[in-house]
């Protein structure tokens, strides 16, 4: 049976656009435009990927969901609440393993002083953990071949234990946007910001960027 994409952007449609960006990384990085030394920026690898003919419809309208969702993401730059909790999920979840990162989570829920936001994020993130454990975090999967050959950036831990970082800390920081919203961006931003992170590791430890 064919793939297809219907609205709201879901959990697993967050896998499967990560999962089908990493089944095709050449094709993404044949289309980036970038300075020759620079790893690419995530909307950089958003319209590359959006050139890819090879993507089934239901991939390009979650890649363009994505877009829209992670423009949206950037608008929020400067919001430090945004930023601290951010960046507080990321230092939990440094070095660790996917298992290890769940464990993580369960153990910040577990902390008192969370606000609604923040407890609804963190367990998306554990959602969003537990459904791509199994395909696009595993180190036995056809992506992690390009993603783990070394680190990215001075980082700790695997190529794809840095996308479920990436993936746990944007979903956790921005739950709390989606409230009341008539356009969720919590889901796509999160899968685009998984796909920059990705194939930027790609780019770098393949290419040598």
């Amino acid at each position: 049976m064919s793939d297809k994409y219907e609205p709201p952007f879901s959990v697993a449609d967050h896998t499967k656009l990560v999962e089908a960006i990493l089944a095709r990384p050449l094709h993404v990085i044949k289309y980036l435009d970038i300075p020759q030394g620079q790893p690419p920026t995530t909307l950089r690898v958003l319209d590359a990927a959006l050139q890819v003919r090879s993507f089934d419809a239901a991939t390009k309208a979650r890649l363009r969901e994505a877009r829209a969702g992670y423009l949206q993401f950037e608008e929020q730059a400067g919001n430090k609440v945004l930023t601290e909790r951010r960046g507080r999920v990321h230092a939990a979840l440094e070095g660790k393993s996917v298992p290890e990162m769940i464990a993580a989570l369960d153990q910040l829920l577990a902390e008192e002083g969370f606000h609604d936001d923040s407890t609804a994020g963190i367990k998306l993130a554990r959602e969003i953990l537990l459904d791509g454990a199994d395909s696009i975090y595993s180190p036995d999967s056809p992506g992690a071949e390009l993603l783990n050959i070394r680190t990215h950036g001075g980082t700790h831990g695997t190529g794809t234990q840095q996308v479920a970082q990436a993936d746990a800390s944007t979903a956790a920081a921005l739950a709390g946007l989606d409230t009341g919203s008539p356009f969720p961006i919590t889901l796509p931003a999160t899968a685009g910001v998984s796909a920059g992170t990705a194939i930027a590791i790609i780019v770098v430890s393949v290419l040598g960027s």
